[in-house]
């Protein structure tokens, strides 16, 4: 949400990142153990973005810790974004004289070069930090959460982290993890959909359709927020 800043009150913007965290974490319930003895349950918790990157992000990764800290039945670890990424290039728009007009082809071409040196500067950075990905490492944990990722993220191996949750082990997708992987469908089948687009934000009634689960108990019937109406396209599973 950090992309449109809608006008509405100062406290509601400070609180929808922590209610998303929250329901996100709520849907850690089932995993962790009702045993005080029992070893708390590893959730692995991604923050990497290659798309556009949201405001909450920081919130998100707070409250996460937070909340852990205070239970006790999980713990989390966090894979973040690295630091020092340089401002990527902007592609350059064609002006009056259209797409042929030798100047702005000349951009093109410069802007090609300065993508492509950010990308070999970038990219590598990228791909060390999210090697804690790889399927060895993937053995240390019993959930992954994608907290707000977007992007193709370069994971050292894909499909074996789909294989990986498909063994038995928990993933939890937040806000943006659907406008992640758009070229993967495996990812996509496990989601069952993937963002499209969205507008303005705007006022919404919350209908809680199934109170009783962890994730619903808390969440008022009818109450209002502020939110981005989101489209998403829904797919069916291959099979």
């Amino acid at each position: 949400w950090g992309r449109h800043q809608g006008r509405f009150p100062r406290r509601m913007k400070s609180l929808r990142p922590f209610s998303r965290v929250l329901l996100a974490v709520l849907l850690l319930v089932p995993l962790v153990p009702r045993a005080a003895e029992a070893a708390p349950k590893r959730v692995l918790v991604v923050t990497v973005t290659t798309g556009f990157r949201h405001s909450c992000i920081p919130v998100s990764e707070a409250v996460l810790a937070r909340l852990a800290k205070d239970d006790g039945r999980f713990s989390v670890d966090f894979v973040r974004q690295p630091e020092g990424m340089p401002r990527p290039p902007a592609r350059p728009r064609p002006g009056p004289a259209g797409v042929q007009d030798p100047a702005h082809q000349a951009a093109l071409r410069k802007f090609a070069a300065d993508e492509k040196a950010f990308n070999d500067t970038w990219n590598p950075r990228i791909e060390a930090a999210l090697r804690a990905l790889s399927p060895s490492n993937l053995r240390n944990y019993d959930a992954v959460l994608f907290a707000s990722t977007t992007g193709d993220l370069p994971l050292p191996d894909k499909q074996g982290f789909i294989d990986w949750v498909n063994s038995g082990k928990a993933f939890i997708g937040m806000h943006s993890a659907s406008d992640t992987f758009h070229s993967f469908r495996p990812y996509i089948d496990m989601l069952g959909a993937e963002f499209k687009t969205h507008g303005a934000q705007v006022q919404v009634d919350c209908l809680n359709q199934d109170p009783q689960h962890a994730a619903c108990a808390r969440a008022d019937a009818g109450a209002a927020t502020i939110d981005s109406a989101t489209a998403r396209a829904a797919i069916e599973p291959s099979g």
